[in-house]
């Protein structure tokens, strides 16, 4: 008997730690972020609308980065290596736009990153929620799409 993962379960343990630790810290960015509205407001210089408004035009973000990796993510990357590729970049990228909040000096600026950040994040949820249907299968997959519905609304 081998004690060699199979390739498919190699993917499945690979993907679910990337997408462990990307909504771990996603989640800590913004439990540390959004209670510390007003001193992004002090530090641009703007009101405390204007920071809240950021949030509003993340949603434009978020549509876009649905619709871009609904349309892209199956049809161009096609092997595994290039999906986890595209995962652990979306990653890396997203942190990247974390870690700038706090050092940028102009409003105008922290909008686009913020759009940014909320277009890699629904990249990443749409192609992440469709990879886990298709790796783990339709049949095997009904109660870890329960328990993941239930763990997010924690």
């Amino acid at each position: 008997m081998s004690t060699a993962l199979d390739p498919a379960w190699k993917w499945v343990l690979g993907f679910c730690l990337v997408d462990f630790a990307n909504r771990v810290l996603f989640g800590a960015f913004g439990t540390m972020l959004y209670p510390s509205q007003p001193y992004l407001a002090a530090n641009l210089g703007t009101s405390l609308e204007s920071v809240t408004a950021l949030w509003s035009f993340g949603g434009i973000g978020w549509f876009a980065g649905t619709v871009a990796s609904a349309l892209t993510f199956k049809q161009r990357l096609r092997t595994c290596r290039a999906k986890m590729w595209f995962f652990c970049l979306c990653s890396l990228a997203m942190a990247a736009t974390c870690l700038s909040f706090p050092y940028v000096q102009s409003y105008a600026v922290l909008l686009v990153a913020n759009v940014v950040r909320m277009f890699l994040a629904a990249a990443w949820e749409t192609a992440g929620a469709g990879m886990l249907v298709y790796t783990v299968g339709p049949v095997r997959e009904r109660p870890s799409t329960v328990l993941k519905c239930r763990f997010k609304e924690f």
